[in-house]
Parts: structure tokens; C-alpha cells; sequence
């Protein structure tokens, strides 16, 4: 266990604060943390703040009911390098002690995310429909970067475009987190400082159901369509 080329580690849930018992020397080649750095803690501190809290939930769930669970999250290594970290949690029941124990598996993906970002950046541009209207394509997941990034993008061609009407396709969509809606909110309220409305077109019920109640209440300010036709035919 302890040559394993990905970082393991073992918490013991029936102490105080499920605290590690156990990580590997791939979880110090990981994250920068020793075994005497990381023994006794709970692993909380390879959150910072840009940690993804949803994922942090899921996994305290996963505990409290006694279930496996897969989670990418954003954590920081010793030295404060950000990094995605894939996190598979399993519990195991050990017989002789009657007690469940949870292993966790990580592995850095920050690669593999930067990658598929890159893509879903090239295959998202904003198009303008005419001198008035541009339409920008979300797909695959908006993620806290991601949402960074289309506020600063969307933001800056408005700006430089002086769009009327700036149109945010979410049925390419499939995974929204309620931080991510939340940004959404947020720029709905800087581009209507710049003068430009911002139309959101293919909000699907699945994209609802992982949005909480009082974000679906702000987002429901923000003018929508089914889909981008309809909206382009309503703005025209």
C-alpha cells in the first residue's frame, strides 16, 4: 500500500473529527504532507478557498450513511500549488475491531482538467447574430473556474461590443453547482450596469434540481427562453 503510485490515505471515523490513521508515501509525493504532518488531522486542510463546497458535502454524506464516493476537488498541496484532486472515499469493515474504517484513493487530475477546459473554451465562443445580439454556448460543466472566466469574458465583450443583448445558452450544459449559479446572478447584475440584458435560453429541470431554491428565486429575475431560436425571434 505504501508504494502505490496514487495517494491512499485511512480516517478513522469513531474519533474525534474522523482523523487520518494512515496516508502513504504517494499521498506525501501528492499534497507535500508527511505522515507526521498528516497523521491525527482531519484532511481538511487541503481545502482552501476556492475549494468546491459541494464536493466537500457529498463526501461528508457519503460518510454519515457509509457509502463510497467519487469527487474531483480543488485542494492546495503544503506549499499552496492548487491542484484537482480526484478523490475516491470507500468504507471497509473490519470484523475484528467491528468498526468501519474509510480509505481514500487521490489522484491529480489538474492536467486532465486543464485539458478538457481548454477544449470546452475553444468549442464555446461567443457569436455575434447580429450588431445587436451575441450568443454564448455553455457545455459540459461550469465549474468555479470556468464561471471566473465566462464572467470576465462576457464582461469584457460587452463591453468592447456594446451588445444590446447578451444570450447564455445553458442546454450544452450538464452539471451546475449552486456557486456557479450564483455567478450567473452576479452577472446578470454587471451587464445590466453596462446597459446589456443578459437572456439565458435551454435551463433544463435537471440544471433546476441542483440549484437551490433561493438562487432559482434570483435567477427567475433574469429573462429566459427555451431555447435560443425562440429567444433570437422574442429580441428581434
Amino acid at each position: 500500500m505504501n508504494s502505490a503510485q496514487v495517494g491512499m490515505s485511512i480516517t478513522d471515523p469513531s474519533l474525534p473529527d474522523n482523523p487520518l490513521v494512515y496516508v502513504n508515501d504517494g499521498f506525501y509525493t501528492l499534497t507535500g504532507y508527511s505522515f507526521e504532518d498528516a497523521v491525527g488531522k482531519n484532511c481538511r486542510f487541503l481545502q482552501g478557498p476556492g475549494t468546491n463546497r459541494e464536493a466537500i458535502i457529498a463526501v461528508k454524506e457519503a460518510i454519515r450513511l457509509k457509502e463510497s464516493v467519487t469527487v474531483e476537488l480543488y485542494n492546495y498541496k503544503k506549499n499552496g500549488t492548487p491542484f484537482w484532486n480526484e478523490l475516491h472515499v470507500e468504507p471497509v469493515y473490519i470484523e475484528s475491531e467491528n468498526k468501519t474504517y474509510f480509505i481514500g484513493i487521490q489522484k491529480d487530475i489538474t492536467e486532465q482538467r486543464a485539458y478538457i477546459d481548454r477544449i470546452t473554451e475553444l468549442s464555446t465562443p461567443i457569436v455575434p447574430i447580429d450588431d445587436r445580439i451575441s450568443v454564448l454556448p455553455l457545455i459540459g460543466d461550469l465549474t468555479p473556474k470556468r464561471s471566473a472566466d465566462v464572467m470576465s469574458a462576457v464582461s469584457s465583450y460587452a463591453a468592447d461590443s456594446e451588445d444590446a443583448v447578451i444570450i447564455v445558452d445553458l442546454s450544452g450544459l450538464i452539471k451546475m453547482e449552486n456557486n456557479e449559479a450564483a455567478s450567473l446572478i452576479q452577472l446578470h447584475s454587471i451587464l445590466e450596469m453596462m446597459g446589456t440584458e443578459l437572456v439565458l435560453t435551454g435551463v433544463s429541470p435537471m440544471l433546476i434540481l441542483q440549484t437551490s431554491s433561493h438562487l432559482i428565486s434570483d435567477l427567475s429575475s433574469i429573462r429566459t427562453f427555451m431555447n435560443v431560436k425562440q429567444a433570437i425571434k422574442a429580441l428581434t
